[in-house]
């Protein structure tokens, strides 16, 4: 009789316990899944957050850009004249234009 048992015939006690072990790992294997899937969900909710964030600091440079434009052609308007007055004065080998 014991060694019915310790072989695993249906209804024996070694099966129960095969069973209860099996049960376990399973329980302990959706949990892991879970908070993967979870984890893996929270980590995609920051990163369009992040996108958004980085969106929002592209928007704001393209801005100021825009906003400087008028006064960078403006001053490139000015050198350009000062370059054109100084052509004949023999200054114009030290300027970088």
């Amino acid at each position: 009789y014991q060694s019915a048992l310790s072989t695993g015939f249906v209804g024996g006690s070694a099966n129960l316990a095969n069973e209860r072990v099996q049960k376990v790992a399973c329980r302990g294997i959706d949990k892991a899944m879970k908070e993967r899937i979870t984890s893996v969900q929270k980590t995609g909710k920051l990163t369009d957050a992040m996108r958004l964030v980085a969106a929002a600091k592209v928007r704001r440079a393209q801005d100021g850009v825009e906003k400087a434009r008028p006064f960078s052609d403006e001053l490139q308007g000015m050198i350009k004249g000062l370059v054109k007055k100084l052509k004949g004065s023999g200054l114009e080998q030290e300027l970088p234009m």
